[in-house]
């Protein structure tokens, strides 16, 4: 379960169209929520012609989740479900594949041939791409064909795209909320900002808290169950392991769950920053590591269901104070003070300085006693007995109800 979008050269504030893949994985593959930036080589663009996005806990060296290359090519995907049949063993995975489009092209022209060369053995995945020519496509592939929409063309500027193909099966549509959620997000936005930015993407997109389908925003409204709130039905979900933006040979990378994590840009051809890369004996990035530990604060109800709920208000409140919020705060420093000509040294004293500033903001925050601390779990006295029920902080619906249910 993915959320990806694609934005024009024609709003994009450089000029340079943008991509941005919000990753989701199943229950089934809890295993590999972690993730690392790494450098990936190929025989054409060199040992470091590639900067990738990786599951911590693949072996495969040839597979990337999304990236860039030396080229100013740039890829992404989001799984479809209704465009054929999606088989590991026999089909190209789009991993695989994206790590393939990475180590061959320069641009559109290069993929499209790369997908003719590889027709009837491709796994069903939509795709977007942007090159150095200002090119910016989105791609439906199925098992044997596909199709291309040229992003700078379309009325709208720009595509959001879930997990599902527009040409595909109109009664399967996995992913619609966020979809019909996301475009409505964009078009919003360029209307109030005309152009949009990395950043602005993070903001509204990969960490939103809207649904269309029940007219909920619980960034603008408050919250009427109180201080919790039920996760899934929202783009950033549990499961999301990280969010990853493209434009003109930056990358801007959150590593982990993008409402509790931190945004870094990296360059190619630059010695990447060493917290977000595989560390000695750590598969997964250290900023990758301090999002879930900041997660579990979020999703701090570990009995029964309670893993299916997560405290909005520690993320964001009307007093400011939310984790969301104070990540946000430091994240100002760093799009006042990044510049993408940074010299070698320049850009180690930048990586330098914000580490330090992520570290004490995480240190504060996660050493933060919260009045509900105590309450994090649900106390539960005895099956033949009622049930004796610590609800947090103020008289919220779901305490009332549990009331009326525990004195019946």
């Amino acid at each position: 379960m993915c959320t990806g979008a694609i934005i024009s050269r024609n709003i994009a504030e450089t000029g340079r169209p943008i991509l941005l893949k919000h990753r989701d994985i199943s229950f089934s593959l809890s295993n590999h929520r972690g993730n690392r930036i790494e450098y990936e080589s190929s025989v054409r663009f060199g040992k470091k012609g590639i900067i990738s996005v990786v599951d911590s806990h693949s072996l495969d060296e040839c597979s990337s989740l999304c990236g860039m290359n030396v080229a100013g090519f740039a890829i992404i995907n989001t799984a479809t479900y209704n465009l054929g049949t999606r088989d590991f063993n026999n089909q190209i995975a789009p991993s695989k594949l994206m790590y393939k489009a990475l180590a061959e092209c320069e641009n559109a022209i290069g993929f499209e041939k790369m997908l003719e060369r590889t027709a009837r053995k491709m796994m069903p995945a939509n795709y977007g791409i942007i090159d150095k020519d200002g090119n910016a496509f989105y791609y439906e592939v199925g098992e044997v064909s596909w199709t291309r929409i040229d992003v700078n063309n379309v009325k709208d500027n720009h595509i959001t795209f879930t997990n599902f193909s527009q040409s595909g099966n109109k009664n399967n549509r996995i992913g619609l909320e966020r979809c019909v959620t996301a475009t409505a997000i964009m078009n919003e936005t360029i209307e109030r900002e005309k152009i949009i930015t990395p950043r602005s993407l993070f903001d509204h997109i990969s960490r939103s808290f809207r649904n269309e389908f029940i007219n909920i925003d619980l960034k603008k409204q408050d919250n009427p169950f109180g201080d919790y709130f039920i996760d899934g039905i929202f783009i950033p979900l549990k499961t999301t392991t990280f969010s990853a933006a493209f434009q003109g040979g930056v990358a801007w990378v959150m590593l982990g769950y993008p409402p509790a994590s931190v945004v870094v840009p990296v360059l190619m051809n630059r010695e990447l920053p060493p917290f977000m890369c595989k560390s000695g004996e750590w598969q997964t990035a250290e900023i990758c590591n301090k999002s879930f530990e900041l997660k579990k604060k979020i999703f701090d109800i570990n009995v029964g269901e309670g893993n299916k709920y997560f405290n909005f208000n520690r993320l964001y409140n009307t007093a400011g104070t939310g984790y969301m919020q104070q990540i946000e705060e430091l994240e100002d420093w760093m799009y006042e003070n990044f510049d993408p000509t940074f010299s070698e040294i320049s850009l180690a004293d930048f990586y330098k300085e914000y580490y330090n500033r992520i570290e004490n903001t995480y240190n504060c925050i996660l050493s933060e006693k919260t009045k509900d601390d105590q309450y994090s779990e649900f106390r539960l006295c005895g099956f033949d007995q009622k049930f004796d029920i610590i609800i947090p902080r103020k008289e919220c619906y779901a305490k009332r109800v549990l009331k009326t249910l525990l004195n019946k």
